[in-house]
């Protein structure tokens, strides 16, 4: 009753000293139903079978971990939702993890800035359209330089400079493509008090060769695609500005959530190429 992919997985986890009694509870016919229940479950996260079943030492210490591992390789649909529980349970129902980028209150919430502002993402995941977006709606003064070439450092350069004395926003992006020269920008930055108003924002795919000690300056934000139609469509919805949404007519409020629909499916549907789609093609909350 175990599909044939999950078996590999359930041999790797069983070969932890905590589920060393796995397998054999799986090929037990008195627990055969027990286990089938549970791959069968909509909420299997919040069916987890008794400790006895699958743990050495049910009384261990790090029981939560422990459930996330056993979901994650036999449910592996619902990892999300288990790993909401592991939060939930250590960290509190309280506990804002779940509430999205809250970029405006990051970079404008006076005293919230301690360095630049580091987007990482995902290869083929641009964040930079959402400072575009921010500095738009605030009317905010922003420099916006690619990075990667001679002509782009000599810009940036002279962008920074301006910022530090103005109090404008500046905004450098694919800076993964220059880590040598990210040591002199930081370098500069702390060689002088910039102007409290001012904002940097840098943008990079997540790379080995960033400095670490930029990555310890600044405010780091991962940014990357979501996982599933569900947390695709909330993360779309959450984006959509309420006062916006509640316009009428009321058909609009029906184009958001089918235009919401199509995009979560289109982010999925990128998942799987080439085996649907022969090229690979960028999509994010932008487009």
């Amino acid at each position: 009753f175990i599909p044939e992919s999950l078996r590999k997985d359930i041999l790797a986890l069983s070969m932890m000293p905590a589920f060393s009694k796995l397998t054999d509870s799986i090929e037990d016919e008195s627990t055969k139903g027990t286990w089938t229940a549970f791959l069968q479950s909509s909420n299997p996260e919040n069916e987890i079978p008794p400790c006895d079943l699958w743990r050495i030492d049910a009384s261990g210490k790090l029981p939560c971990i422990l459930e996330l591992l056993l979901v994650k390789t036999m449910r592996p649909d619902r990892t999300l939702a288990a790993t909401a529980n592991l939060i939930h349970k250590v960290l509190g129902e309280d506990f804002p993890w779940d509430e999205g980028l809250d970029l405006e209150l990051l970079a404008c919430s006076p005293g919230m800035i301690r360095g630049p502002i580091l987007l990482c993402s995902e290869p083929g995941h641009d964040a930079s359209w959402r400072v575009d977006s921010l500095a738009a709606d605030k009317g905010k003064t922003m420099t916006s330089v690619s990075m990667g070439s001679s002509e782009g450092y000599d810009s940036a350069d002279r962008a920074v400079a301006a910022a530090m004395r103005e109090g404008s926003w500046v905004m450098l992006r694919n800076v993964h493509l220059c880590p040598s020269w990210l040591a002199s920008l930081e370098q500069r930055i702390h060689a002088r008090l910039p102007n409290p108003s001012m904002r940097l924002f840098l943008t990079a795919e997540i790379h080995p060769l960033l400095p670490p000690s930029l990555l310890r300056a600044s405010e780091l934000i991962a940014i990357g695609a979501p996982t599933g139609v569900r947390a695709a469509l909330l993360r779309y919805l959450k984006a959509i500005p309420p006062e916006l949404a509640s316009k009428f007519p009321v058909e609009r409020q029906k184009i958001y959530l089918l235009l919401g629909w199509l995009h979560s499916v289109i982010l999925e549907r990128l998942r799987y190429r080439p085996l649907g789609w022969a090229r690979g093609h960028e999509f994010g909350e932008a487009d």
